[in-house]
């Protein structure tokens, strides 16, 4: 468990030489596949909030980084979902995958 959390800290915290984070491996990449937005168009906000849940965040992490309320993510989750014609987070993984495919 400990090696996962230190790994995952390399996507999140800043490194101590001052360096950014570097993008997380779940996080889809400007030159990834655009399915998850192909049909509908997803706001700039709703890919903010589908790229930190793909990223592991919880509802509440993701208004903490965001500096929104959870009910605010909740809708963004809500319209995600209904764009995407899907019903969970699982689900939402599983539509990344089979777009980086």
């Amino acid at each position: 468990m400990l090696a996962l959390m230190r790994q995952r800290m390399h996507f999140e915290f800043e490194h101590e030489d001052g360096t950014p984070p570097g993008p997380h491996p779940w996080h889809p990449s400007p030159q990834a596949p655009r399915e998850l937005e192909s049909h509908q168009s997803l706001t700039e906000r709703e890919r903010e909030v589908s790229q930190l849940m793909l990223g592991g965040s919880s509802t509440k992490e993701i208004a903490r980084r965001m500096t929104i309320s959870v009910e605010t993510v909740r809708a963004h989750k809500k319209h995600l979902y209904a764009k995407l014609g899907i019903n969970s987070q699982s689900e939402l993984f599983a539509l990344f995958w089979q777009a980086r495919r």
